[in-house]
C-alpha cells in the first residue's frame, strides 16, 4: 500500500508539472488502535488465530500503521463478550475484530460501535448488519460436503451421531441446517443422537461418552462433527469397545486427527478454516478505514 501511494504521488506531481493540473493523493491512515474480541479459547485453532493476529499487528505497529493492539477472550458467555466490547468502544479503538459467542446477541452492541465510527469486522462466527463487515469460509459448502460424504460413504443407510459446535453460534446454526437438509434425502440414515461438542476436546469427550453409554446396543457407523473433537471421539469409541476403523468420521485438519486416522485406519473426511482469518479481517478493516472498496461479506 505504501509503495502504491508513493507511486501515485510521483505520478501526480509529474502531471502537475506537465499540464498545470491538480491531483489529490489519499494518504494512508496511521497510528490506528486495533482490538480483537474472541469468545472461547478452548482449542488450538483459537490459540493460533490470536497468535497470528498479534504477530501481524506487531509488524504493522513497526511500520507505523497501528499504534496499539489488544486481544481478549470472553469465553462462551455472550454477556461477558458484550461487556468487553463496550470497554473497547469506550477506550476509543478505531477497529474492532470479533469472533462472536452468539451472533444475534452481539449484533446490537456491534452496530452501536459502527454507529460511533468504529470499523467492525467479524470473522469465523460472523455477525451480519448494515454497517458491519464479515469474512469467513463458505459455511454451507463446508457442512453440506460433510453430510453428503457421510451418506455416500455409508451407502445411504446406517446409524450416525451428530456432534454440533458451539450453541448459538453463526457457524453451528448454518452447519446444522445444512446437515439436516442433506439427511432429509437419506431416510435410511438414522441419527442415533446429537449434542453440542463446543469445538472443544473436553466437552466432546464428555458428550461422546454419554451418548455411547445411553445407546449401548446401537451399532454406530458414522459420526458427523464440525471439528476439534476428533481425538476425543476416537478415544470414546475405544473406551466403549468400538473399533474406530469401523466408524466413518468428519473433522478438521488437526494434527491429532491425522494421528488417530493413521493409528486406527479411520475413514475420514477433513476440511478446515484458515487460522489467518483475523489477519484477513484486519486487512478488510484497514481497507475500509482508508476509503478503499471492500466487500461487506467476504
Amino acid at each position: 500500500m505504501k509503495g502504491k501511494l508513493k507511486t501515485m504521488a510521483v505520478l501526480g506531481m509529474a502531471a502537475i508539472m506537465a499540464i498545470g493540473g491538480t491531483v489529490t493523493v489519499k494518504a494512508e491512515k496511521t497510528g490506528l488502535k486495533v482490538a480483537l474480541s474472541n469468545s472461547f479459547s478452548g482449542n488450538a485453532w483459537r490459540a493460533q488465530t490470536i497468535k497470528i493476529f498479534e504477530k501481524y499487528c506487531s509488524d504493522l505497529k513497526d511500520e507505523g500503521v497501528i499504534s496499539e493492539f489488544y486481544a481478549s477472550s470472553a469465553g462462551d458467555d455472550a454477556q461477558n463478550q458484550i461487556n468487553e466490547l463496550r470497554n473497547m468502544i469506550s477506550q476509543g479503538y478505531d477497529i474492532i475484530l470479533v469472533n462472536a459467542a452468539d451472533s444475534n446477541t452481539l449484533k446490537p452492541v456491534l452496530e452501536e460501535a459502527a454507529d460511533e465510527g468504529i470499523t467492525v469486522v467479524s470473522y469465523d462466527n460472523r455477525v451480519e448488519g448494515d454497517n458491519l463487515y464479515t469474512i469467513g469460509i463458505d459455511e454451507e459448502k463446508y457442512a453440506t460436503q460433510q453430510a453428503e460424504w457421510m451418506c455416500e460413504t455409508l451407502g445411504g443407510k446406517g446409524n450416525i451421531y451428530l456432534i454440533r459446535g458451539l450453541e448459538g453460534s453463526y457457524n453451528d446454526n448454518i452447519r446444522y441446517e445444512c446437515w439436516t437438509k442433506v439427511l432429509e434425502n437419506y431416510p435410511d440414515i438414522h441419527v442415533i443422537a446429537e449434542g453440542y461438542g463446543g469445538w472443544d476436546a473436553g466437552t466432546t469427550s464428555q458428550l461422546m461418552n454419554d451418548l455411547l453409554a445411553a445407546n449401548p446396543d446401537t451399532e454406530v457407523n458414522g459420526i458427523i462433527q464440525q471439528g476439534h473433537g476428533e481425538v476425543a471421539m476416537t478415544e470414546a469409541l475405544v473406551q466403549h469397545g468400538i473399533d474406530p476403523g469401523t466408524v466413518a468420521m468428519t473433522g478438521e485438519y488437526t494434527n491429532g486427527f491425522f494421528r488417530v486416522i493413521k493409528e486406527y485406519n479411520i475413514n475420514a473426511f477433513i476440511e478446515g478454516l484458515p487460522c489467518y482469518l483475523p489477519a484477513a479481517a484486519l486487512d478488510v478493516a484497514l481497507a475500509v478505514v482508508n476509503g478503499e472498496d471492500a466487500e461487506k461479506d467476504t
